[in-house]
């Protein structure tokens, strides 16, 4: 019989289909509530901090401000989570048990990325070895903005070979599809707003530190 890679993948999908109806789903809705609220009280708190000869430059445009600090830390717990999960799971079969590796690996790499600032490296990098020093498109404003948006590309493709395994759990791949739209719009305010406003930063930021703690 003739290995049919698409019939295998619909298999996958309707096994964990079947899974996901038979298994309760997490009650998460007073801690979604709770985490929605929290986060918005951080940032109101955030502009409270925000010194007046400084507007936004300290908590919402600085990479060592709040938002940033609060961001590295849900990515962290998150992929510290998604790892304890890979471990938590021997018996699973190895794409289901793998998909939380790879994703504790993903998510870390993005919480080291919001304390180092890799995408932003690369950026300047790529900026310097550009012979215009122009921005790389017309819509972008640089080359760090490509970098950024360059995440969602692997971001899809794990999705979509991984969509069995997230579909298996409940509220995994709804909270993750909410979270990349955060990401999304996060990533679209930050590639066309020029020059930025003092409302594209908080939105931007905001967007940001939602998209992490989901």
């Amino acid at each position: 019989m003739t290995y049919n890679p698409t019939s295998r993948y619909q298999s996958l999908v309707r096994e964990s289909l079947a899974i996901r109806r038979t298994t309760p789903p997490p009650r998460i809705g007073w801690l979604t509530a709770t985490l929605v609220t929290s986060v918005l009280l951080y940032i109101l708190l955030a502009l409270a901090m925000t010194p007046a000869d400084e507007p936004l430059s300290l908590h919402f445009r600085s990479e060592r401000g709040m938002i940033t600090a609060l961001s590295a830390i849900f990515l962290a717990m998150g992929g510290g989570f998604a790892f304890a999960s890979f471990f938590m799971s021997p018996d699973q079969e190895n794409r289901h048990r793998y998909f939380w590796l790879l994703m504790a690996m993903a998510i870390g790499f993005l919480s080291l990325d919001e304390l180092v600032g890799f995408h932003e490296e690369m950026g300047r990098y790529l900026n310097y070895r550009s012979v215009s020093g122009e921005a790389p498109f017309g819509i972008f404003r640089n080359w760090n903005d490509v970098v950024v948006i360059s995440y969602s590309i692997p971001a899809l493709f794990f999705m979509i070979y991984f969509l069995p395994s997230l579909l298996r759990y409940p509220r995994v791949f709804e909270i993750l599809v909410i979270a990349f739209s955060f990401y999304g719009i996060h990533t679209i305010i930050d590639s066309t707003q020029e020059p930025a406003t003092t409302l594209s930063y908080i939105l931007e930021e905001s967007a940001k530190l939602y998209c992490s703690s989901l």
